[in-house]
């Protein structure tokens, strides 16, 4: 069973034994807080899932914003698009 220890768990344990402030700050540092690694992993996941997202919502609001001047036949067919590639995916 592997089991994360937290920063609640690392004060108890500091407060009734005879750890020394830098071991815990040690400890702290290695086991519980992120390192660069992980917020540069994590930056990157956010931001992309932004742009995604803002992307897809402003071609949401472009077809929105046009929807009554488009073609009927164009209209079927976008909604015919999106029926088949969900069906797909």
């Amino acid at each position: 069973m592997n089991m994360k220890i937290n920063q609640s768990d690392v004060h108890i344990i500091a407060r009734n034994s005879d750890w020394s402030e830098t071991a815990v700050a040690e400890t702290l540092k290695t086991q519980v807080y992120n390192d660069k690694h992980s917020w540069k992993k994590f930056l990157e996941l956010f931001f992309l899932s932004l742009g995604i997202g803002f992307t897809v919502i402003g071609i949401l609001f472009f077809f929105a914003y046009n929807w009554n001047n488009l073609h009927k036949f164009l209209k079927l067919g976008i909604i015919e698009v999106l029926l088949v590639s969900m069906v797909l995916i």
